[in-house]
């Protein structure tokens, strides 16, 4: 069973992120920093290298249990498939893919290209300023990067 992300899952996640060290609103209207992180971020606030990637590393933590989860329901995968769920499930939250019907497929050990079909779905976000539900190309890229991650072969 895979209970942690590589460090190449790692490198994927800073790439699809981006580091900031500095506070900045994101797409939806969230203060992030550092590599995707948005608990307690404040505006004006600046952080170190080595912080972002603790707080990363304390951002998947919660990711690492639900994986491990769907593991133990059924659901097999390698090392590159973990990464990218990982990073698939990051923006999304924990809550939101326990309840996903690509969840549901994955502990079917349904065939990649239904798990890439179901992935390829979350491309939209809620801009919290105006609640309006928005098409994020940032994320139909970074879905498109997660699939081809996901259908890698070791």
């Amino acid at each position: 069973m895979i209970t942690k992300i590589s460090n190449d899952g790692v490198d994927r996640i800073v790439q699809r992120e981006d580091l900031c060290l500095t506070a900045y609103l994101c797409q939806a209207g969230v203060w992030t920093i550092g590599i995707g992180h948005t608990s307690g971020v404040k505006p004006g606030m600046r952080i170190s290298r080595d912080t972002a990637f603790a707080y990363l590393h304390q951002d998947l933590e919660p990711i690492y249990r639900e994986l491990i989860a769907t593991q133990e329901a059924g659901a097999r995968m390698t090392q590159r498939q973990f990464d990218a769920l990982a990073s698939f499930i990051m923006p999304i939250g924990v809550t939101a893919y326990r309840s996903s019907t690509l969840r549901k497929r994955l502990i079917k050990n349904a065939p990649a290209s239904e798990i890439a079909e179901q992935m390829r779905r979350w491309v939209y976000y809620t801009d919290r300023r105006t609640g309006a539900k928005e098409k994020s190309q940032g994320l139909i890229n970074r879905r498109e990067s997660e699939v081809a991650q996901y259908q890698e072969k070791a």
